[in-house]
C-alpha cells in the first residue's frame, strides 16, 4: 500500500481568513475524506514570535475558531493570532490530498486540489487560445500601443489569416473536446479580417465542435469598423466585445489615435451605442496612462453616466528601447496605487453587485473560491497561448518574440505547444519574485502585480 506524504504551506492574515479558509474546506466535500488525515497544523506569528502546534485528525471549522486563543503550556499570554500567520499541513495516506493548489517551495497560497490518484495518467488543464488574425495591423496610430513594437522577424505591415491557418487552428482545437473551448480574437485590430471571417470562424466551430460543446468567442477592438452588420452578427453568434476606451473625450483622445493624427472617441462611443441597440455583450477596456490614472473620479463618473457596467483598467508600463527608461506615457507605481484606492472606494459604495471591475471580481473569486480569473494575478502564467496570423503560437501576448516562439500549429499539435518545456517554463518563471514579494501578506492575492 503506497504511503504518500505531502507537506503544504500557506500564509493568511487574520480570524476572518481562517474562518474564510475553513468555510472553503467545508464546501469541498472531498476535503473531507475519512481516508484523509491531517497529522498535524502548525501556526507561527511571525509578529508575536509565537508558534503554536495542534495534532488533529481532521480540519474543521470549531478546531480554527479555538486556535487563535490557545497558547502553548510554560508561555505566557501574547496577543491572538491575528498577523501574519503561516499554516502547515501535513497530510498522509494512499489517496492524500493536496489541500494547497499546487504550493512550491517559498510559495505560499490558499487554494484547493482535487483527489489526485497516483498511477492514473493525469488530464490535461484546458487552456483558451488569444489568436491574433491580422497580427499587429491596425487603423489606429495609438502612441502607447507595445503591439505595433514588437520584433519584425513576427511580422510587419499587413498581416491577415490565411482560411488554412484558421481552420487547422479551429479544428485541431475544438478536437480537444474542452468545455466551453474558449477563442479570444485581438490584435493589432481584429474587425480587419472583415466580418466573413467570423462568419467562416463560427462555421468551422460547429462543424469541428462534439454535440453539446460549448464555446465562447471574444473580441477585442477599437470598436472604429463596428456597423449595424457586426453588431447583428455579433449578437446573433454570441460574442463577447472588449472596447478599448480610455475615459472621457480630453483622456481618450490624447493618445488613441487615428493616421490622420485626429481623435476617436467620437466613433467609438457611435459603435458602443450600436452595441446596446443590437444587445451586444461588451465590456470596456481603459488603459491607465500617465494621463488619464491621474483621474479616478472623472473615469468612474464617465463610465457610470454612460451606463457601462463592466470594467477593465490595465495599466501602461513601457520601456523605451533607445533608452532603458520607462516611457512618458507610463502609469507610475505611486500614481497607479493611488488610483486603485480611490477606484475601490467608489466601486465599494456603488455597490459591487452594481458595477463589474476585473481585478476587484478576481479578487472576490480567489477570497471566495479559492481561483483567480485573470493571469495577472494568478501563481503561474498558463491559462492561454497566444496563436499568430501566420499559426505560429507564443506563450504570451506580451512576449510575442523568438525566445518564446513554441512552434507552429501545423509543424506541433496544439495541445503539445500548451504544455511544451518552453510554456511550462515560462509559467514557472512568475514564481521568481523578489523577497519582498515573497515575504509580503499580500502574495496570494497579487503575485507581485
Amino acid at each position: 500500500m503506497l504511503n504518500i506524504i505531502s507537506e503544504k504551506f500557506v500564509f493568511i492574515r487574520g480570524r476572518n481568513m481562517i474562518d474564510k479558509l475553513c468555510q472553503i474546506m467545508q464546501n469541498k466535500a472531498n476535503l473531507l475524506d475519512t481516508q484523509m488525515n491531517v497529522s498535524s497544523v502548525i501556526i507561527k506569528d511571525y509578529e508575536n514570535a509565537t508558534t503554536l502546534w495542534l495534532p488533529k485528525n481532521k480540519p474543521n471549522q470549531s478546531q480554527f475558531q479555538t486556535l487563535p486563543l490557545w497558547i502553548p503550556e510554560n508561555q505566557t499570554q501574547t496577543n491572538p493570532i491575528s498577523n501574519l500567520t503561516l499554516l502547515k499541513w501535513v497530510v498522509t495516506g494512499e489517496n492524500a490530498l493536496d489541500i494547497m493548489d499546487s504550493v512550491t517551495k517559498n510559495v505560499y497560497l490558499i487554494g484547493l486540489n482535487k483527489n489526485r490518484k497516483i498511477g492514473k495518467k493525469k488530464q490535461m488543464q484546458p487552456f483558451t487560445l488569444l489568436i491574433k488574425p491580422s497580427g499587429s495591423d491596425c487603423n489606429l496610430n495609438c502612441e502607447y500601443c507595445f503591439y505595433k513594437h514588437r520584433a519584425p522577424e513576427v511580422g510587419t505591415g499587413r498581416q491577415r489569416m490565411s482560411n488554412e491557418v484558421l481552420e487547422k487552428l479551429v479544428k485541431d482545437y475544438m478536437q480537444l473536446r474542452f468545455s466551453p473551448a474558449g477563442f479570444a480574437w485581438q490584435g493589432g485590430e481584429p474587425t480587419l479580417m472583415g466580418l466573413d471571417f467570423y462568419k467562416k470562424v463560427v462555421e468551422l466551430q460547429k462543424k469541428y465542435g462534439a454535440s453539446g460543446q460549448e464555446v465562447g468567442n471574444s473580441l477585442q477592438t477599437n470598436a472604429i469598423l463596428l456597423n449595424d452588420q457586426w453588431c447583428q452578427f455579433l449578437h446573433d453568434s454570441n460574442f463577447l466585445v472588449g472596447i478599448s476606451v480610455d475615459g472621457p473625450k480630453e483622456f481618450h483622445d490624447y493618445y488613441r489615435l487615428n493616421y490622420g493624427g485626429h481623435g476617436t472617441f467620437d466613433g467609438v462611443m457611435r459603435a458602443i451605442e450600436k452595441c446596446k441597440e443590437y444587445k451586444v455583450e461588451f465590456n470596456t477596456l481603459t488603459l491607465l496612462n500617465d494621463k488619464n490614472a491621474e483621474h479616478p473620479d472623472e473615469l468612474f463618473n464617465f463610465f457610470i453616466d454612460k451606463g457601462i457596467r463592466y470594467l477593465q483598467f490595465i495599466p501602461c508600463v513601457e520601456l523605451d528601447s533607445a533608452t532603458g527608461k520607462v516611457t512618458d506615457f507610463s502609469v507610475m507605481p505611486k500614481q497607479l496605487g493611488e488610483f486603485w484606492c480611490k477606484i475601490f472606494d467608489r466601486w465599494y459604495d456603488y455597490g459591487p453587485t452594481n458595477l463589474s471591475i476585473r481585478d476587484f471580481d478576481s479578487i472576490l473569486s480567489y477570497c471566495l473560491l479559492g481561483k483567480h480569473t485573470i493571469c495577472t494575478f494568478d501563481k503561474q502564467c498558463s491559462q492561454y497561448i497566444v496563436i499568430e496570423h501566420t499559426g505560429d503560437a507564443f506563450c504570451c501576448d506580451f512576449f510575442v518574440e523568438p525566445k518564446w516562439r513554441l512552434g507552429n500549429i501545423f509543424e506541433t499539435p496544439i495541445d503539445k505547444l500548451a504544455t511544451s518545456s518552453k510554456k511550462r517554463a515560462f509559467a514557472r518563471a512568475k514564481q521568481n519574485l523578489c523577497n519582498k514579494c515573497l515575504l509580503c501578506r499580500y502574495l496570494a492575492i497579487c503575485r507581485g502585480g
